[in-house]
């Protein structure tokens, strides 16, 4: 046998060992009825079974006995399938399945990734998710308009001149764009641009938070409001990984 062919040879025989020793698979477990049912019934097997140890959280020691259960038994990664429940399952059957696992992380991410429950991964965009949101095309033009009343108005918006921007760009009817009373161009902007969900996005020049319904409700022409481009940036960090997992969860 050749120098070379050895080298194959032996090569194929430790890929075999380890794939042996470990047939774990770096991917979340598929979340199918018929999977859902497997883990449940392998959870209950292995609950009926389990010793726990008085002196140990008991919390925590379920949470071990879920990951054992999926790498072991199930042979999918337990980090990944936590994962892949928090970010797209989170109603239905994966949820109620990993409801313990899922508070007792939340709950504490930092002791998750001590304990070694989850990676640097899971908690990086948790930890994002927990301080910010994905933005909506929607979120995104509003914030537009706000950038372009701040180039226009000294590198700050105020609520007069941010309407001016929306009746530029034509977003409000004809009819509201000619109305007098403020209040009555209220319910249009806030439905159209899910102003509910953007707390934290606006904030005063000097750093105070705004509450984004108040930056077009506001008659004090010196009610002065900017972009906060950190929080705007994590959520683009946010939804930059979300794509990400999306990708390798459809792979």
């Amino acid at each position: 046998m050749s120098k070379k062919l050895c080298f194959v040879v032996i090569g194929l025989f430790v890929l075999l060992i380890m794939g042996c020793s470990d047939g774990i698979k770096d991917k979340p477990l598929p979340m199918s009825q018929e999977n859902l049912e497997k883990f449940a019934l392998e959870l209950n097997k292995a609950g009926k079974s389990v010793v726990f140890v008085p002196s140990q959280n008991r919390t925590e020691q379920l949470v071990g006995l879920y990951k054992e259960v999926l790498e072991k038994n199930m042979g999918y990664s337990f980090d990944k399938t936590f994962r892949s429940v928090v970010l797209f399952y989170n109603v239905g059957k994966p949820w109620q399945l990993m409801s313990p696992v899922i508070t007792y992380i939340h709950d504490d991410l930092e002791r998750a990734l001590d304990k070694g429950f989850i990676s640097q991964r899971t908690f990086d965009i948790l930890s994002a998710a927990k301080k910010t949101n994905e933005l909506t095309k929607e979120n995104k033009e509003f914030l537009n308009f706000v950038l372009e009343c701040q180039n226009k108005n000294s590198g700050a918006c105020d609520s007069k001149s941010l309407l001016q921007v929306f009746a530029t760009h034509n977003v409000l009817s004809t009819e509201k764009r000619q109305l007098e009373n403020l209040e009555d161009k209220l319910a249009d902007l806030e439905d159209k641009y899910g102003l509910f969900y953007m707390s934290g996005y606006l904030m005063k020049p000097n750093g105070e938070k705004v509450k984004p319904y108040d930056v077009i409700s506001q008659r004090n022409p010196n009610y002065k409001f900017v972009i906060n481009k950190d929080k705007v940036a994590l959520s683009q960090r946010l939804s930059t990984m979300l794509t990400e997992e999306r990708k390798q969860l459809s792979e």
